[in-house]
């Protein structure tokens, strides 16, 4: 090969690596990614609400419109999950929908937490750094190196994990558009606990009358306020809607445990319910600790007024 049409090839290459919102640019970047991080390079980063105690083995997992990341070091082991987004000019954008490990203190990431980078990749080192004067904290620390293409939960931190399903995408992310404005949905009922982690019962609806619900996952009943995602279905004579909500279950007085959701939303649906795809909801319930294998459920959409504009949706759990 002359020296001109290689100097043409490489040029190409590192165009096509550097382009973020070139379509595929979202599956040249999956894979999963390492560094390791010591107190002294972390105490020399300058960005609010991070931690110097964040060093050790930090290892993120970029997928089809998710991230997921976990982080060892001395005592502690922390987990988060999200949605990713890739925008023009490079720009990466993290929307935590959960987090949390063993003794996090301050360093576990919560629902809602959010970044926003300019990134850069040759061959297997990803770059990233912060945007709009912000710094990109401990995750522009030093470069990323990627060590494996194909993107694995299995890559991520043993001793503590993000919940099963963290990378999969909930399917509202590629909807083009919001739901119908006026889309508005409350379903109640009791469910019952038949198997492990199932919970199934009649529910009622204003906007779609009676009908069948079914909860998936783990729920545990303790005073340390775990979070869980679960998955539902709803079915109706009008159709059936599905879904995910993200829950605490918190530890109340007079022998209750409060199921408190901190996002979700209906992710896929039958086509005479498409109008409600994508609306954020969040799944709430009462279990008595004289009855564990019961809950009072309820699952109901988040007001208008509080919705996120834009014209698309985005992953909530």
């Amino acid at each position: 090969m002359s020296r001109q049409r290689a100097f043409v090839a490489a040029a190409l290459s590192l165009f096509a690596v550097g382009c973020g919102n070139a379509p595929g640019g979202a599956a040249r970047l999956d894979g999963t990614y390492r560094l390791i991080t010591g107190a002294d390079e972390l105490a020399r980063i300058d960005a609010s609400g991070e931690n110097a105690e964040s060093w050790g083995t930090w290892t993120l997992v970029l997928d089809r419109g998710r991230f997921a990341f976990t982080r060892e070091g001395g005592q502690a082991c922390t987990w988060a999950y999200g949605a990713l987004g890739l925008q023009k000019d490079n720009v990466m954008d993290w929307t935590v929908i959960d987090g949390g490990g063993a003794r996090p203190s301050a360093t576990a990431n919560q629902p809602n937490d959010s970044y926003r980078f300019r990134w850069s990749r040759y061959r297997d080192v990803l770059t990233l750094s912060g945007l709009q004067g912000r710094s990109g904290g401990d995750f522009a620390a030093k470069p990323w190196r990627r060590i494996a293409t194909t993107p694995s939960a299995r890559d991520l931190s043993r001793r503590c994990p993000p919940p099963p399903g963290a990378l999969e995408p909930t399917g509202a992310e590629r909807r083009a558009g919001a739901p119908a404005p006026d889309a508005t949905l409350d379903l109640s009922g009791d469910l019952v606990n038949t198997r492990p982690a199932t919970w199934v019962g009649g529910v009622a609806s204003k906007q779609l009358g009676r009908g069948r619900l079914a909860i998936d996952g783990d729920i545990e009943f303790s005073r340390s306020t775990p979070r869980t995602r679960l998955t539902f279905t709803a079915r109706f004579s009008a159709g059936e809607l599905r879904g995910c909500s993200v829950i605490a279950i918190l530890d109340r007085p007079h022998g209750r445990y409060l199921w408190e959701s901190s996002g979700g939303q209906i992710t896929g649906t039958s086509p005479e319910l498409r109008r409600y795809l994508g609306l954020p909801v969040g799944v709430r319930g009462v279990t008595t600790t004289g009855d564990l294998h019961r809950v009072s459920s309820r699952v109901e959409s988040v007001p208008a007024a509080e919705r996120e504009d834009g014209a698309t949706t985005r992953d909530l759990c």
